[in-house]
């Protein structure tokens, strides 16, 4: 009884109601959807983009949220979300500066499952720019790998309250290239062609 109040306790402070992709950070809250999961990992890059992202879809309900290294991301690399029980799917990720903005979107092979009363690790998301060819664009990729014991370390640092050993499980994630055979696009806002 006592372990389930203090697990009751650690989801209140964690789960907020409303919004699919809430940061962990926003901790205190009245209302609790009980049946959400904690999805977490890391997120890091070379390049000089303003915004970078990694897109999802819960494939049962098919809504679509994003991890956004401006809003989700701590300043040690590490994101975690609260997510409605389900499976949910990569879809894309997309890079942005003021002027610009690559995306690329599709079926990916990544899924995982978020479940109750869970921390679900789907690894780190690493985005990097490749120094393109004179009169070429950029050429980015990202990648999904898993570095658990490096970023279960950051994780615990960044909120040393989760008592997450009991709790923190590693997805089956397909590591690789994200969105390897998705369409890329870029957009050029009208600010960019004056």
């Amino acid at each position: 009884m006592k372990g389930l109040k203090r697990i009751c306790t650690i989801l209140t402070t964690i789960f907020i109601s409303g919004c699919a992709s809430q940061n962990i950070d926003d901790v205190y809250v009245e209302n609790v959807k009980p049946s959400n999961g904690v999805v977490w990992g890391t997120m890091s890059y070379s390049g000089v983009y303003a915004d970078y992202q990694l897109h999802f879809q819960n494939m049962d309900t098919e809504e679509s949220t994003f991890i956004s290294l401006n809003s989700n991301v701590n300043e040690d690399g590490v994101f975690a979300i609260s997510l409605p029980e389900g499976v949910y799917r990569i879809v894309g990720w997309q890079v942005s500066s003021p002027f610009l903005s690559i995306y690329k979107k599709g079926e990916a092979h990544q899924s995982f499952v978020s479940s109750h009363q869970k921390l679900t690790y789907i690894g780190r998301v690493h985005f990097e720019q490749k120094a393109p060819k004179a009169g070429e664009s950029p050429v980015i990729t990202a990648t999904l790998a898993e570095h658990f014991s490096i970023d279960a370390s950051l994780l615990s640092n960044s909120y040393n309250y989760l008592d997450q050993q009991s709790r923190v499980f590693k997805a089956h994630m397909q590591y690789g290239e994200i969105c390897a055979g998705c369409i890329e696009r870029s957009i050029v806002t009208a600010a960019q062609s004056r």
